[in-house]
């Protein structure tokens, strides 16, 4: 069965992407990503509940941004790109704010940069925890509230986890002194130093404590839609031909 036969999209529907000046084509794919999930977002609310996959186009939408915003950011200019190295606030535009963060205990403020780098991580790397202690494990879930609806979606990234194990406690002394040596080590983590955890097992310490660094945002589903559509439009900005790189236009609502 030759499904996109089935479909017969005619061409004109296939607009095609806005280039800047480099080439590039990421800001056109952010807005027309986003245009996609608004269509979808308002041509289930018509469906009933339980025939409803917001969440699901929401999260494929979200990782294709998140994906590539990483090295779109880069290319930006300091000045275009500054929105995303400020704090995570509380309150604010975007759809994500700080009081959907559960935990984060890596070094330095939380910015939208680094949360969205977490939440990329939950989204493209995910793992398990597969045997006790059952520590945090990267990945994404659902928050189960009964309903037998999806409303809240749970992102952890925890980088020293890898398929239930605390890594660190399994590796000798001096692997974890050449990490420990890493400049790019040092900025992402807190002073930490370096002790037994066990007979034989070594890892990170803050302090007496064995240091696990754990991101865990919870984002009920509207906001979820509100950040990914929010974060769309900021990266789409670029696709404007003369963007003075401070401006921010409603491109979504644009005429």
């Amino acid at each position: 069965m030759n499904l996109v036969d089935q479909i017969s999209l005619p061409k004109e529907s296939r607009m095609e992407y806005f280039r800047t000046d480099q080439g590039r084509i990421q800001a056109s794919f952010a807005l027309h990503a986003a245009q996609l999930l608004r269509q979808y977002v308002d041509y289930s609310r018509k469906l009933p509940a339980s025939e409803r996959f917001e969440a699901t186009q929401t999260i494929c939408v979200l990782q294709a941004l998140i994906c590539n915003h990483e090295e779109h950011i880069k290319k930006m200019k300091k000045y275009q790109r500054s929105f995303f190295d400020s704090p995570l606030p509380d309150i604010g535009a975007s759809g994500l704010k700080r009081h959907h963060i559960k935990k984060f205990n890596f070094s330095g403020p939380l910015t939208y940069r680094k949360a969205l780098t977490s939440i990329r991580n939950a989204l493209s790397h995910p793992t398990h925890a597969e045997r006790p202690p059952f520590y945090p494990s990267t990945g994404y879930t659902t928050v189960r509230d009964g309903s037998g609806l999806v409303t809240t979606v749970r992102f952890t990234d925890s980088p020293f986890v890898d398929c239930g194990r605390l890594y660190s406690t399994y590796t000798n002394e001096e692997t974890l002194n050449k990490k420990l040596s890493s400049a790019s080590f040092r900025e992402k983590y807190p002073p930490l130093r370096i002790a037994q955890s066990e007979p034989g097992k070594w890892g990170f310490f803050n302090g007496d404590e064995l240091y696990i660094p754990v991101f865990e945002a919870e984002v009920p589903i509207e906001e979820l839609i509100q950040f990914t559509l929010e974060l769309a439009n900021r990266l789409a900005q670029p696709s404007q031909a003369n963007w003075d790189g401070h401006t921010i236009v409603d491109l979504l609502n644009a005429a």
